[in-house]
């Protein structure tokens, strides 16, 4: 399922930001365990779940500024799943070498050899 979205911004600017929102039913199995997530961090958060929460829990939304033409419901969503195991990956990547702790600035010949030592060859 595709839905046209246009939104208008509510502070001054007053552009609008026109796309696609692909649409997709994700199995029971997967329901379930975006369920048990979705409840777990609303339990935390001390949150009320609200109907339109429950009810959106079961799909993947995703947004794209790119037309039909282009590329196609199915081929977006595929490349959004590529795309959250890239960035999982990173994620994993970062904690394993202590990215966090890094004390050089970006472009500085420092973080390079510092990010050089942890690569393993």
């Amino acid at each position: 399922m595709i839905a046209e979205y246009v939104k208008k911004r509510k502070n001054k600017d007053k552009r609008e930001l026109g796309g696609l929102l692909h649409v997709s039913r994700m199995t029971a199995k997967e329901a379930q365990a975006a369920s048990r997530k979705v409840r777990r961090t609303h339990q935390k958060k001390q949150r009320k779940l609200s109907e339109k929460t429950r009810f959106l829990r079961q799909f993947v939304l995703v947004f794209t500024s790119l037309s039909s033409a282009v590329l196609s419901g199915e081929t977006v969503l595929a490349l959004y799943r590529c795309r959250w195991q890239i960035e999982l990956a990173i994620k994993r990547m970062k904690s394993l070498i202590n990215l966090n702790k890094l004390r050089a600035h970006r472009g500085s010949t420092l973080a390079e050899v510092y990010l050089y030592e942890k690569v393993p060859d």
